[in-house]
């Protein structure tokens, strides 16, 4: 009788994030292919959307120094021999490098998944980076990020399968939420019914753009509109005290909704006229292009990374050059002054990206890897 295959899949915490969430995805697609599913990760608020049947095993697997490293791995390799393990899929460099002498130990293969590109300062971090490509198998998130290992790491751009990731059609599905459902959030936020919502999801971070987007917003004053910003501060305390001084210099403090971390980000794509995502560096990925059309919600995305894939421009949505508020600004008071056509790009985004980037499609394409190892 065959073993059923059984996975086990690290990332360095069950906090908020585009790896967290994938790591659940495919957790949940595992166990209804029939496979066994386990998970290590330092617990965080995710640990409670834990698929039923689906192991936690809880690690300090977002600590970065040798110490830790090293206990991890030992963790690991006892897990992998008590749970009889197939396979380990690390999502980050800090657990791959645990997984790696824990493969070393056990003669347990371990493959990778690139979420980001890294960076690539210095000698040290490319060669901290490279336990990314020292698995059995390497997968991309996007074409971007495949080019990125094919170019700095060596890795034949063929061996390097791409599983974009996607969005949930019964989490982010418009026909899920009424209209009696925003307008009580709106009247919730004490913004008027006919005022246009501009929406930025992402956690505080100079490179996630919230500052190129406030100074923007600083060229359309004559224009209703309310921009609202989803997405937690942790570390970044000092720089939303600095973009919430700028809203007060310039007078838009009470046009701008800091919201923090949200769990009900569905409705305010839902809510939103305009999703913007003006990062300043590449999006591996980018959810949040693909989740905001899947609500119907045109993007305005700069025009680097993941977004060049996630994005039709003029169709779906606008991209524009990065660090550039100006352009900005003019791309968002065109968006607002013409909104039949908002309408229309909202009903082709959404047929776009249900027809290309669907958390199925992602577990279906990582999954045929799992398989290509399962039959070696």
């Amino acid at each position: 009788m065959v073993d059923t295959p059984a996975v086990l899949q690290l990332c360095p915490s069950l906090k908020e994030g585009g790896v967290e969430r994938s790591t659940l995805e495919m957790a949940t697609f595992l166990e209804k292919q029939g496979w066994k599913s386990h998970i290590a990760a330092h617990a965080g608020p995710l640990t409670q959307m834990l698929p039923l049947e689906t192991t936690f095993h809880p690690l300090p697997l977002h600590h970065r120094d040798p110490f830790f490293t090293i206990y991890n791995a030992y963790r690991i390799a006892k897990l992998v021999q008590k749970h009889n393990i197939s396979f380990i899929h690390a999502r980050s460099r800090g657990p791959a490098w645990s997984a790696y002498l824990a493969s070393k130990w056990t003669g347990t293969p371990y493959i990778t998944t690139f979420h980001s590109t890294y960076g690539l300062k210095g000698f040290a971090k490319k060669a901290y980076n490279s336990v990314m490509v020292k698995g059995a198998h390497v997968i991309a998130n996007s074409q971007f990020i495949k080019n990125h290992i094919s170019e700095n790491y060596g890795i034949p751009a063929d061996l390097i399968p791409i599983a974009p990731r996607g969005y949930d059609p019964h989490v982010f599905s418009a026909n899920n939420i009424s209209n009696e459902e925003l307008a009580n959030l709106k009247a919730s936020m004490g913004i008027m019914k006919d005022v246009p919502i501009l929406l930025l999801v992402g956690r505080i971070s100079r490179k996630k753009g919230q500052k190129i987007l406030l100074e923007a917003l600083t060229h359309l004053k004559d224009l209703p509109w309310v921009a609202l910003f989803a997405g937690g501060a942790d570390k970044k305390q000092t720089f939303l005290a600095e973009l919430q001084n700028f809203c007060q210099t310039h007078n838009i403090e009470d046009r701008v909704h800091w919201l923090g971390s949200r769990t009900d980000v569905a409705k305010l794509y839902a809510l939103a006229d305009i999703a913007i995502s003006p990062s300043t560096e590449p999006e591996a990925f980018g959810r949040v292009a693909v989740e905001a059309q899947a609500m119907k919600t045109p993007i305005i995305a700069t025009n680097h990374g993941g977004s060049l894939e996630t994005v039709q421009d003029g169709i779906t949505g606008w991209l524009i050059p990065p660090d550039n508020p100006e352009i900005l600004a003019k791309t968002i008071r065109k968006a607002l002054t013409d909104t039949k056509r908002l309408s229309t790009m909202g009903d082709e985004a959404y047929r776009w990206v249900s027809e290309h980037f669907t958390t199925e499609m992602t577990c279906q394409k990582e999954f045929a890897e799992y398989q290509h190892i399962i039959k070696k």
